[in-house]
């Protein structure tokens, strides 16, 4: 198992058909450093893309980005209840990856949300993925378990595509 950073894959890009990209919730959770310690003594060859660079350029690193959702084997987007994060924009981007048939499996504990709205809108939200065909898992070990099965699967090599975006709101 080894997790690379983004933006080492620079001029690298056919090396994301054998990835798992960690996309979701960055801010302040730690769930990317949880599975990676959970994955640790697994004998494969997992290699985990974290999207977390500490000098993002968005003109670069979103570019490499959708290219690596593109050709990897699969994205986990990771929703977490934490502080000063993009959970909506994981929901939303989830929610366009499913749409474009990408393999992807979202990582989600309920129960680190309170009861009410919020909570009762997630749920609704991962029951749409699951119509969708998107695997949910709500621990680290369920999620380690999903990659290592998904790792072991073959597929065949995907050439690095033109990179399609959702449309921007203007």
């Amino acid at each position: 198992m080894e997790i690379k950073k983004l933006n080492t894959f620079l001029g690298k890009e056919n090396e994301f058909k054998n990835s798992i990209f960690l996309g979701g919730t960055c801010g302040v959770s730690t769930w990317r450093e949880e599975l990676a310690s959970n994955l640790q003594f697994e004998e494969n060859d997992v290699i985990l893309v974290d999207p977390r660079v500490e000098d993002y350029i968005y003109e670069r690193d979103s570019v490499l980005e959708e290219i690596a959702k593109d050709n990897c084997k699969a994205v986990v987007c990771g929703i977490t209840n934490t502080v000063n994060t993009a959970s909506i924009y994981s929901f939303v981007e989830t929610s366009w990856l499913a749409a474009k048939g990408k393999n992807i499996i979202v990582y989600c504990n309920l129960s680190e949300f309170e009861d009410g709205p919020v909570k009762k809108s997630i749920k609704n939200s991962l029951s749409f993925f699951v119509l969708k065909g998107v695997k949910i898992v709500q621990t680290i070990n369920e999620l380690a378990k999903t990659i290592i099965n998904i790792n072991k699967q073959k597929r065949p090599p995907k050439m690095v595509g033109e990179i399609s975006a959702p449309p921007t709101l203007g």
